[in-house]
């Protein structure tokens, strides 16, 4: 883990302790609607894992690169997202109304950024398996992906199939 020192890590603090003080505030006191909640916490919490791990052995830990950065910004993206249009998120038909083309790119995204920010504060393994668990879905409700890339008909294994 990073260890910051001067401003940023005052920054640093006081992210945490909104974060805290809005979860303890919902907790106890005020309930938000599910999406809303979710929205917030995604929003507040993912930043910081960009923030305060590093990606690699290698990376400095005294200082965030542009890399991590740019990360951090863009996992803003998603829940800030959901935050703004919670309402119109609200109304719409789940499996009934089509998907944007904004909302496909904001949920590749959220789930590319939390597989690293998973890598990164909790373990590889973690992410690989979650990974590998979004592909065996994916391949599960799409196979002409997977026939695709090279294997032919009837050649699927039994979990592939419905």
């Amino acid at each position: 883990m990073r260890e910051f020192s001067g401003k940023v890590k005052v920054a640093v603090a006081v992210w945490g302790f909104l974060l805290s003080a809005i979860q303890l505030y919902t907790a106890g006191f005020g309930i938000l609607e599910p999406r809303l909640q979710r929205g917030i916490h995604v929003t507040m919490l993912m930043p910081l894992a960009f923030v305060l791990f590093p990606a690699t052995r290698r990376s400095p830990v005294d200082r965030m690169t542009w890399m991590d950065s740019l990360l951090a910004f863009l996992s803003l993206l998603p829940g800030g997202y959901v935050l703004y249009n919670h309402a119109a998120l609200n109304e719409r038909w789940e499996l009934v109304t089509p998907l944007t083309t904004v909302q496909l790119i904001l949920g590749t995204l959220v789930v590319l950024l939390l597989l690293e920010a998973t890598r990164r504060s909790v373990a590889p393994a973690l992410a690989d398996l979650a990974a590998a668990q979004a592909e065996q879905e994916v391949a599960r409700k799409q196979p002409e992906l997977v026939l695709a890339a090279g294997q032919r008909e009837g050649a699927l294994p039994v979990w592939f199939r419905d």
